[in-house]
């Protein structure tokens, strides 16, 4: 792909992490959702042939992530409602945060027990300047690499600009602890190429390389969620769980669009 192409297929991507966001303010009271939708919206972190073995952990506002499916091939899904790794930025809790996230055995082992902390201790009290504190203790470097799949078609969560949104990005995060932005050469977002996240309060042990999926890959996803992500919308009265599909379904179609002509283009000569 010629340079000029590449910049306009990193545009339109880029557009589509931008437009496809329901933003909303709104404090009021998170619901807590049915049981059958937080279990389909954890698993739908999780890449296919992963879900059915997977450990499940479902949200009790009164004790936090507790376990509701024992799995056996080492992954561990929930939806969490803190996000640990932009809670020193901003020091408040949120309660309209959803964040399908999985973790394979290692993380399960070094990252999920502080997201599972996180939320009992938010649900016994714990301010969320004294959560950032103990949080540093709680999150364990990995021993070897492995991977968090964050590849739902949904995530209500931080922007990169402080913002709260619902977004359409799927993605997978490798871990690299202590990686920085420089180190490839101070890309902090990038819907073609791996950029590192070195955020929140855990002192660089909880950095990942996050890899955007491709646009066909998206579209496939969200296909196959549509009836979820209907319930979704449907469970507050603000849309903020809303996805501006119409907008999505347009990037997506500009991003395969712009590929498939730069494919069928006349090559330039090696």
């Amino acid at each position: 792909m010629r340079q000029s192409d590449r910049q306009k297929f990193a545009a339109i991507a880029t557009g589509l992490l931008l437009m496809g966001c329901a933003k909303a303010d709104a404090q009021t009271a998170t619901p807590q959702l049915p049981q059958d939708l937080e279990t389909e919206l954890a698993l739908s972190a999780a890449p296919s042939h992963l879900r059915g073995q997977a450990s499940v952990f479902l949200y009790d506002p009164e004790t936090g992530l507790r376990q509701s499916q024992a799995g056996s091939n080492g992954y561990t899904c929930f939806v969490a409602r803190t996000d640990i790794e932009e809670l020193a930025n901003y020091l408040e809790y949120r309660d309209d945060l959803l964040i399908p996230i999985c973790f394979d055995a290692e993380g399960s082992r070094s990252f999920a027990p502080a997201w599972l902390y996180a939320e009992e201790q938010r649900a016994k009290g714990m301010s969320a300047r004294d959560l950032v504190v103990a949080l540093k203790s709680k999150v364990t470097a990995p021993k070897k690499p492995g991977v968090s799949t964050m590849i739902s078609p949904f995530l209500r969560a931080y922007t990169p600009d402080g913002m709260v949104a619902t977004l359409n990005v799927p993605h997978y995060m490798f871990y690299a602890s202590n990686t920085v932005f420089e180190d490839l050469g101070g890309i902090h977002f990038s819907p073609v190429y791996p950029f590192p996240r070195n955020r929140g309060g855990a002192d660089g042990k909880a950095a990942y390389m996050i890899q955007m999926l491709g646009a066909a890959e998206t579209a496939a996803i969200n296909a196959e969620y549509a009836q979820m992500l209907k319930r979704l919308c449907d469970v507050r009265a603000d849309g903020a769980y809303c996805l501006d599909f119409d907008t999505v379904n347009d990037s997506l179609r500009a991003q395969l669009n712009a590929a498939l002509g730069a494919l069928s283009a006349k090559q330039e000569p090696l």
